[in-house]
């Protein structure tokens, strides 16, 4: 945390603390109108600080996270020996895609067979989930930060077109 003006806010607004690059209003959700904004979007793309750390931006994640699978609707449930990390998961894999590990929009709630399936289950089982969806429009978001020589591992279904087609 730091202290800075909120990217969302009033240009002319005082410094505050800053929660992931934001306010704790704009943090929270903000408004419904503004975080679907075309400027918003745009000012969240940029957010991405290159100095976070993963456990940061997992805890972020998590504070974000609605309680429901984005997949199959079921209450997402840790086990206490689980760690609660095991509730978000990468659209593109942090192995794979170091540019966008950290991204704001690289991620989906997932409970754990979802997860597991989600990652473990190949592209054509992750593009059949329900969740595909989803992760695609979150991709639309950040794809252009994704790192020239990355850009070769994305999935096809990700890319709007079908395995074995150019």
């Amino acid at each position: 945390m730091a202290f800075g003006k909120c990217p969302f806010c009033n240009s002319s607004a005082r410094a505050v603390l800053l929660i992931g690059g934001m306010c704790h209003y704009h943090y929270t959700g903000g408004s419904e109108s503004e975080r679907n904004s075309a400027p918003a979007i745009e000012k969240a793309k940029l957010l991405a600080d290159k100095t976070k750390t993963q456990d940061v931006w997992f805890k972020e994640m998590i504070a974000k996270r609605p309680a429901n699978c984005e997949n199959c609707g079921n209450m997402i449930v840790i086990p206490k020996d689980v760690t609660p990390k095991a509730a978000i998961a990468h659209i593109l894999p942090k192995k794979l895609f170091k540019s966008v590990s950290k991204n704001d929009f690289n991620w989906v709630a997932l409970c754990m067979p979802c997860h597991s399936d989600f990652d473990n289950r190949g592209h054509d089982k992750a593009s059949s989930m329900p969740v595909a969806k989803i992760a695609k429009q979150r991709f639309e978001l950040f794809k252009d930060c994704i790192s020239e020589d990355e850009k070769k591992h994305i999935p096809d279904y990700l890319l709007h077109r079908q395995a074995g087609t150019n």
